[in-house]
Formats: C-alpha cells, sequence, structure tokens
C-alpha cells in the first residue's frame, strides 16, 4: 500500500493517456490501500496474540502499535531511525508511544538521546557498516577518474523516488556522457524507463559489502 503513490507518479510520467487514467483511478487504488493495509494489520495483530516479543521496524503510523499494545500478552519493541525526522511518518505523537512501548532500539547515540528524554528503556544497534570499515579499503579501491558514478543505496521502498528524479537525471545524463547510475538494494524492473541514463544494479548485498560498494 505505501508504493501506491510511487505507483500513481509513474504512471502519470507515462503521458497524457496515462495522466487520465491516473484521475480516473487514482481514488480506487488509494481506496484498495486503505483496505489492504488494515487487513494486513489485522493479520499481524491475530499472529502478534501468540508472540512473547514483536520487534517493529521502520513502520509508520501509530495505530497498529497501540493495537498491539492492547493484546496486553506481547512485549513491544520500536525502531525509531527514521520517524523522528520524517513528519509524514504519521507518528504525531511519537513522544508519547515512546513512553509506552517496552524498549525502543536506535542505530545510534544521537537518536537514542532524544528517545531517552521519553523512556529509560532504549538501547542503540547499530545498523550502518562503521567509519572502520571504510578506512580499511580506501587505499585498496582503485577508481576510474574518467567516470562518474552516482550512487542510490536503499530498498525496495527506497527506489520510489528516483521516479520523480527520471526527467533531471535524464538531463544529467545526456550532459555527462562519463556518469553512471549505480542502484544497491534494488533490481532494474523497479526503475523508471530511462532513455538516456546508464546504469546497473546490485539487487541484494551483505552488509560485509557495502562498504567495498561504496
Amino acid at each position: 500500500s505505501r508504493q501506491c503513490e510511487a505507483l500513481t507518479r509513474f504512471i502519470t510520467s507515462r503521458g497524457l493517456l496515462a495522466r487520465i487514467f491516473n484521475r480516473t483511478f487514482e481514488h480506487g487504488f488509494r481506496r484498495y490501500s486503505v483496505r489492504w493495509e488494515r487487513k494486513q494489520e489485522d493479520r499481524i495483530v491475530d499472529l502478534a496474540n501468540n508472540c512473547d516479543l514483536v520487534s517493529m521496524v521502520k513502520t509508520p503510523g501509530t495505530r497498529l502499535y497501540y493495537r498491539l499494545l492492547e493484546l496486553g500478552r506481547p512485549r513491544i519493541v520500536m525502531d525509531i531511525n527514521d520517524a523522528v525526522w520524517t513528519a509524514n511518518f504519521g507518528w504525531n505523537d511519537l513522544n508519547t508511544l515512546l513512553c509506552d512501548v517496552h524498549g525502543v532500539i536506535c542505530e545510534n547515540e544521537y537518536i537514542a538521546s532524544y528517545a531517552r528524554t521519553y523512556s529509560n528503556r532504549v538501547f542503540v544497534v547499530p545498523d550502518p557498516p562503521q567509519i572502520e570499515s571504510f578506512d580499511l579499503l580506501r587505499h585498496k579501491i582503485h577508481r576510474d577518474p574518467h567516470k562518474i558514478v552516482l550512487g542510490w543505496i536503499g530498498g525496495a521502498q527506497n527506489i520510489a523516488p528516483l521516479v520523480s528524479l527520471k526527467e533531471p537525471l535524464e538531463i544529467w545524463f545526456r550532459e555527462c556522457p562519463n556518469l553512471h547510475l549505480r542502484v544497491v538494494g534494488d533490481g532494474e524492473s523497479r526503475l523508471p524507463r530511462f532513455d538516456d541514463a546508464r546504469f546497473s544494479c546490485c539487487p541484494a548485498f551483505h552488509h560485509s559489502d557495502i562498504a567495498r560498494e561504496v
């Protein structure tokens, strides 16, 4: 359901006929998206009722958190790496939720210091490769001085913004023949249909590989 907006933007970028299609069916897309998301939430709640611990990672909104807390049985652990800074993540009552959940995890001390204002059960779980991993490879990787690589690292949910960047990217690639787009974390099937862009993909990676890839 979170790809609904990306889907409509992609359809719109295809031309006039697609924009007409988009205006006609966008409301239906969104209604289906809401129903589908609620159905998935119901399924998660049913499964969680038989669990001792539920870890919520990058989960927008607060409704599902409160539904899980109402179960009473599972301990709810909340990840807050992105949503502290993202207004449209739907966490307007984040501070209250931090007080209510049983534990909070994040990737660094900077965000942990924010969470500790509201909870004494905050744990730092480092996720990205540490700077030392890059230092070990800094003098072993030989870059092509005649090639500029534009990197995009993430996953399926991070690839959608490339759709809205398609036109400026196309301009860059026409003006810079030595420019190359490297997408790490997703495959070609999710990319917009570029006309001039030169790109390659690494659909999956392990954390031990990401420092070398970067």
